[in-house]
């Protein structure tokens, strides 16, 4: 059965949500979810890559409140049980942010933790797997990091006060294991995406999801200079109507050999490695 073999190597998949971002992370029996999409296509993602028996996902991160992000969360805070959801202070007049909310609220009450991130914090999947927030800088709490998540940074869903842009409010993660690191940027632009360059990030990136689902304001050349990414993800949907992604982003990621996999072409993408190396698996 091919979830066993999950015990010592690390699975990413990124899922085919359509114009949309689902990304999951596992290692043995711990998932980190990264954003649910904009419809309950996630679901099928889960169910293809979880085992059947697994009915809870230990870490949810919801990179911002953009619908193409959030839309299919009630769905999974319905159908598993979360241990902690990451999220930002936000608030977006739409019908799928009040869902959320309405989500948030019932699952609280069955034990999830909701909290907030910040600069600098950490956690771990495994030992060896550890996340860390590279993005956005917060004013909730000085930046330090930690290995375990504690009750005092544990908060409600609250309005942001900040007048970022949604897209630049998103929680970025940086995921080391052993010789391997990836970017989860989320839909970052511009100098908010460059500012990552300055929070110490190897000089040569395993792979890079690439920010705001291949859009000509993210993915500048500059920043794939410095993080020379052996493989870049575009998660996108087939025919959508922003044109992602845009033909400047393919070219800076073929000036610096950066191999680019596309959900739009190629479907759910996934991802194995050992630590030293990593490969892409087609079941």
């Amino acid at each position: 059965f091919h979830f066993l073999w999950w015990q010592n190597n690390l699975l990413l998949v990124f899922c085919d949500v359509g114009q949309g971002d689902t990304t999951l992370v596992a290692m043995g029996s711990v998932q980190l979810l990264v954003d649910a999409g904009p419809n309950d296509a996630v679901l099928l993602c889960l169910e293809k890559n979880m085992p059947f028996w697994d009915k809870k996902i230990e870490f949810f991160v919801l990179t911002h409140m953009d619908s193409d992000h959030i839309a299919g969360a009630p769905q999974v805070l319905e159908h598993f049980a979360v241990d902690f959801l990451l999220i930002n202070p936000s608030s977006k007049e739409t019908s799928d942010f009040k869902l959320l909310e309405q989500a948030l609220s019932r699952k609280q009450k069955k034990g999830t933790r909701i909290l907030h991130t910040f600069l600098g914090q950490d956690f771990s999947l495994h030992p060896q797997v550890v996340l860390k927030v590279i993005s956005p800088k917060t004013t909730f709490k000085n930046s330090f990091s930690e290995t375990l998540l504690s009750d005092k940074n544990e908060v409600n869903l609250t309005k942001k006060e900040s007048k970022i842009s949604e897209n630049d409010l998103s929680i970025a993660l940086l995921l080391q294991f052993k010789e391997i690191s990836v970017i989860l940027p989320g839909d970052l632009e511009g100098e908010y995406e460059l500012a990552l360059i300055t929070h110490g990030l190897p000089s040569r990136l395993s792979l890079l999801k690439a920010g705001h689902h291949g859009s000509k304001t993210s993915s500048d050349a500059q920043f794939i200079e410095v993080l020379q990414p052996e493989v870049a993800v575009i998660s996108s949907g087939e025919n959508n109507v922003y044109g992602h992604p845009h033909p400047q982003v393919i070219e800076n990621f073929a000036q610096f050999g950066t191999a680019v996999y596309q959900t739009k072409l190629s479907g759910e993408l996934r991802f194995v490695s050992d630590g030293h190396f990593f490969w892409e698996q087609r079941l």
